[in-house]
């Protein structure tokens, strides 16, 4: 709830004529009035109306529960601020991260429902990791950039291209390119070592052509605030749009970020109660510590782009049409110690590493060899979706449908460590048996889907009252593979083919421009995360399965029913009940592993 502020006018105007009206004057006199008259001025004073809730509440009328952020709000935050931490104070959103500066995904629940629940789009993209569901928000837009962030919390659009979202879901923009010729430099800095310096040019209107762009850089940085280990991050943002007639544009949207930061060691509570803030990787390296800084941290990037047009033809009829690819790639390194003897690869046992005598940092006197595991990985989503819409009187129908081919890949290979606790990746991978590279990891992923929409939007009693229902039937392919040594038939490669309709709909009702009430009633669905979920990885030491793939393959599926009421007046207020219905419940529980860099993830 909210209260708004009223813009009330108030004029001054000279009273010169006022005055001179009603008294006798002379000719001089008269000169000088007939000029005064002329000089006359007059000043408006307004008070503008403020942002309602400074730009956390935003006015909505639609069906559903929706929370919104402004830029009014976002521009008053931190500057590293991520989407994650800003949607933190909105109702039911619950979010965690690793610390204030961040370049890597964080904790977030929505009414109860976990991250794999929640569908993420920016510009009508997937923002989310296809295969994981995982979000890397601060690879995708710098905060000031960003135009608006809406969280719904139960019921999602039916039109967005979400692979995931059962419970809720996050859309963000970006702000786009201004009207007029700007530059805007700024710097921050903080605790920590924390700095963000960030730049931004926008052309506004280039010449008559209707095409206006803009384009930035940042570069930030910070201490990890427990233990040692900085972060640090480099980010472009880009955007140009065209307008080609009244109701018809075209954006050309493009983002790029490198990122560098050191790993967390979690602690355990005696730990936390023994060392605090201290708690974390060592500074010096000694041989055989798997714990080193120099051993352990995460090297990731992203690169999007989008292409998004929106065509009105006349009569009520329009199209959207959007092409758009998105990538995240690591890789992610820690570490580890091998056995020198009597190991595994996959499923296949080896007797010892090759040339073990002469690698870096064996002792003889050691069963075990430190080394950094490397773990390569990428994500590349790529789709076009294409939405049609007619609004004949009362009626607005509209069609959808989204293409989606994803892949992912995954190499996990070990690199010898020396005494000095020195290592180098782009050197040779230890191996056994004769030269087969060592890994507990190799898999390939790939995934096509096929999504049709149908809306229909009917408004009666003169737009007091709106029924939408609607379907979406979605259509999924996955495959994958897990090319290690030993590993063969059903447990080197799954195929996976999945339907699931999912219809939904709204009811809206108006009392007055200050009152209405709502109810919906929606569906959705995500499939099984993870390579886990259809083959197994393997451990280096037993060489049996780490995890097991789901005996019966479902997709997850919500029904929820909410209803709500809005007020919009000298205040703002929503309040909503819901009720969910869940089926094939995937629960993915997660464990910290005390004095360690990782976490043990099982899935029911």
């Amino acid at each position: 709830m909210c209260f708004q502020n009223v813009a009330i006018p108030a004029r001054a105007q000279s009273s010169a004529d006022q005055n001179l009206s009603h008294k006798k004057t002379s000719g001089s006199q008269k000169k000088d009035a007939a000029r005064s008259k002329n000089r006359n001025e007059t000043i408006d004073v307004t008070e503008r109306r403020k942002v309602a809730g400074g730009g956390m509440m935003v006015r909505h009328t639609i069906a559903k529960t929706v929370s919104s952020l402004s830029h009014n709000y976002i521009e008053m935050q931190s500057p590293t601020s991520t989407i994650e931490s800003l949607i933190s104070t909105l109702p039911g959103v619950v979010s965690a991260s690793e610390g204030p500066l961040t370049t890597s995904f964080s904790t977030l629940h929505i009414r109860g429902m976990a991250q794999a629940e929640i569908g993420v789009t920016f510009e009508g993209m997937p923002a989310a990791n296809p295969f994981t569901y995982s979000t890397y928000t601060p690879s995708l837009v710098d905060s000031q950039n960003m135009g608006q962030v809406n969280v719904m919390q139960g019921a999602v659009d039916i039109n967005s291209p979400t692979y995931n979202a059962t419970g809720a879901e996050i859309s963000a923009s970006i702000r786009g390119p201004e009207d007029h010729q700007h530059v805007h430099v700024a710097g921050s800095g903080g605790s920590y070592g924390t700095n963000k310096d960030f730049i931004r040019y926008d052309t506004g209107e280039i010449g008559h052509t209707g095409v206006r762009a803009f384009a930035s850089g940042s570069y930030s940085r910070g201490d990890m605030w427990r233990g040692v280990g900085d972060i640090e991050r480099w980010h472009v943002d880009s955007a140009l749009t065209k307008q080609w007639a009244p109701g018809s544009d075209s954006k050309v949207i493009f983002g790029w970020t490198k990122a560098a930061q050191g790993e967390w060691l979690y602690p355990s509570l005696a730990n936390w109660k023994k060392y605090g803030m201290k708690y974390g990787l060592d500074d010096q390296y000694s041989p055989g510590a798997t714990h080193y800084v120099g051993l352990n941290g995460k090297n990731t990037g992203a690169v999007y782009g989008t292409l998004k047009n929106h065509f009105s033809f006349g009569n009520g009829l329009s199209l959207d049409a959007q092409a758009y690819s998105v990538e995240f790639h690591g890789p992610y390194y820690y570490g580890a110690t091998l056995p020198v003897k009597n190991g595994y690869v996959g499923a296949q046992s080896y007797n010892s590493l090759d040339n073990y005598q002469n690698l870096p940092g064996y002792d003889p006197t050691n069963k075990n060899l430190t080394t950094a595991e490397l773990s390569n990985w990428y994500t590349l989503s790529s789709g076009l979706v294409l939405t049609g819409h007619w609004q004949h009187k009362f009626n607005t129908l509209s069609l959808t449908y989204w293409y989606s081919y994803a892949q992912e890949a995954a190499q996990m290979r070990f690199y010898p460590v020396n005494s000095k606790g020195q290592w180098n990746g782009n050197g040779a991978a230890l191996t056994a048996n004769g030269g087969v590279p060592l890994g507990e990891d190799n898999e390939n992923g790939l995934q096509q889907l096929n999504s049709f929409a149908v809306d229909d939007k009917m408004s009666f009693l003169n737009g007091r009252l709106t029924i939408d229902g609607g379907i979406r039937m979605a259509m999924a392919n996955r495959q994958y593979t897990q090319d290690l040594p030993g590993v063969v038939g059903s447990n080197y490669k799954s195929i996976k083919n999945v339907f699931v309709p999912s219809p939904q709909v709204l009811i809206n009702y108006n009392f007055n421009s200050h009152h209405q009430i709502y109810a919906n009633g929606t569906t959705g669905y995500h499939l099984p995360g993870s390579l886990s979920s259809q083959l197994a990885s393997y451990s280096r030491t037993t060489g049996k399965a780490q995890s097991l793939p789901l005996a019966d393959y479902k997709p997850e599926y919500m029904i929820t029913e909410e209803l709500g009421y809005r007020y919009n007046g000298l205040f703002m207020a929503n309040v909503a009940g819901f009720h969910y219905n869940v089926t094939n419940h995937q629960i993915s529980a997660q464990s910290y592993v005390e004095g360690s860099t990782s976490t043990r993830i099982s899935h029911t």
